[in-house]
């Protein structure tokens, strides 16, 4: 019987499922993080993606070990690498009109300008065609913008807890949700590096002078909870939600689920205004009792004016000026010459 030579062909060929597909595509998309460097994509083959002088086998990438979105481990000659991948998010809530505007067109251009910023931002706001003006004004291209509507406070500020709870962020780490009223003072770039060796959700703590500033005392960081069911901590300081540091949107989705269910079962029973400052009341609460909180990286590099703007500080968050903020943040912008 005659047999057919072996066929020789220039090219070699490898089936995926859509699923490995997609998590290529997401891969060659972002950086990866790897012993504290940085590494971006740079070419592949049929069994291999590289990443610089990184070698990563589609066998390793498609393993069982690796079930997580944002992290998973390789070899090199028999030896684990721990890779960490950097898809980072800005997050926005804007509701209302005037100064809450004015404050956003100023936040989303700090980031951009001054931040150096170049990655997704996830907006849910009940005014979308004037967001989308400014964030086509400032060349953001990729922008998610949620159309939403809220009745009263208690929705305008939950809906940021129900979205770090959904599905739409969950490919990205690290996540930053900030305040309108938050200024990018340096580029963000390097912080979003520096900030993926923490594995908690992070915030700045609550340190006011002639303030009771104690999880357990004062009722803006949670101790009417507290209170009512608490629970093993030492006298700490609550935390103020408007810079708020998420490491992967995977990893705690669960976490803020659990948040916004306690929300809806706590203010059903006891009314819509029954929790001081809502969903921080929240956060102080479950994040400390489940141990997922950390006031670093945030507190180091967040201030509160730019009177006297510390060495490291990335963001300034003006919510102790009242109703001036939005005057603050204008003669700020030009008297540091950010914009």
């Amino acid at each position: 019987m005659n047999t057919l030579p072996e066929a020789i062909t220039w090219e070699r060929f490898r089936i995926l499922s859509e699923q490995e597909l997609k998590r290529i595509i997401y891969l060659s998309q972002n950086s990866l993080l790897i012993d504290e460097k940085l590494y971006s994509f740079s070419s592949a083959s049929t069994e291999v993606m590289n990443f610089g002088d990184m070698r990563i086998e589609f066998n390793d990438l498609f393993s069982d070990i690796n079930k997580n979105i944002t992290e998973f481990t390789f070899f090199i000659d028999n030896f684990p690498f721990f890779a960490k991948i950097i898809n980072p998010l800005f997050v926005y809530v804007i509701f209302g009109n005037g100064d809450i505007l004015s404050q956003f067109k100023m936040s989303i251009k700090s980031l951009v300008d001054v931040g150096k910023y170049k990655g997704d931002v996830l907006i849910v706001t009940d005014h979308e065609e004037e967001v989308q003006e400014l964030c086509k004004d400032y060349n953001l291209r990729n922008v998610i913008i949620i159309q939403a509507t809220a009745t009263d406070r208690l929705d305008f500020v939950g809906i940021r807890v129900r979205m770090l709870a959904s599905d739409i962020v969950k490919s990205y780490s690290p996540i930053f949700y900030i305040d309108a009223d938050v200024l990018i003072v340096k580029d963000i770039n390097p912080t979003l590096v520096k900030s993926s060796k923490f594995e908690k959700i992070s915030a700045q703590l609550e340190d006011y002078l002639y303030f009771n500033n104690k999880i357990k005392h004062n009722i803006s960081v949670g101790s009417t909870l507290f209170n009512e069911c608490p629970f093993e901590i030492n006298d700490v300081n609550g935390f103020n939600g408007g810079v708020l540091f998420v490491p992967s949107g995977e990893k705690f989705q669960d976490i803020f689920k659990i948040a916004y269910i306690m929300m809806v079962k706590y203010t059903h029973r006891n009314g819509r205004e029954s929790i001081p400052f809502y969903e921080q009341s929240i956060l102080n609460y479950i994040l400390y009792k489940s141990n997922n909180f950390s006031p670093e990286p945030v507190s180091s590099i967040t201030e509160l004016s730019c009177e006297e703007v510390k060495k490291d500080a990335v963001f300034i968050h003006y919510f102790p000026a009242g109703g001036e903020r939005t005057t603050h943040m204008k003669n700020d912008i030009k008297e540091l010459g950010l914009c």
